[in-house]
């Protein structure tokens, strides 16, 4: 599951579609609630989810606060929740370039 905008990549956005990742646009709250029900539907089945949660960009090297919707699927469906964390994108990927 991850936002739009990493679907437009070529490469990256390909091998998302065929992967079957979840698309999610930012600020539409109805494609992110229909993300997340197909996100429990395959929870259920015991299908594994990978959800990159990401709040918005901070200036400094700090955290912003997440959403938490992914989390709470994850708990309702009892599946497991391995934390880990991708340091560095911040070089990786600069804002306002493309992906």
């Amino acid at each position: 599951m991850s936002k739009d905008t990493l679907f437009i990549a070529l490469r990256t956005g390909w091998v998302m579609r065929m992967a079957g990742d979840l698309r999610v646009v930012l600020g539409d709250g109805l494609i992110a609630t229909q993300a997340l029900a197909v996100a429990r539907i395959r929870l259920t089945k015991r299908l594994s989810v990978t959800i990159f949660a990401k709040g918005p960009r901070s200036r400094g090297n700090g955290f912003l606060p997440f959403k938490g919707g992914a989390l709470r699927v994850a708990i309702e469906a009892g599946a497991p929740i391995p934390q880990f964390v991708v340091a560095g994108t911040r070089r990786a990927m600069v804002r306002g370039e493309p992906a």
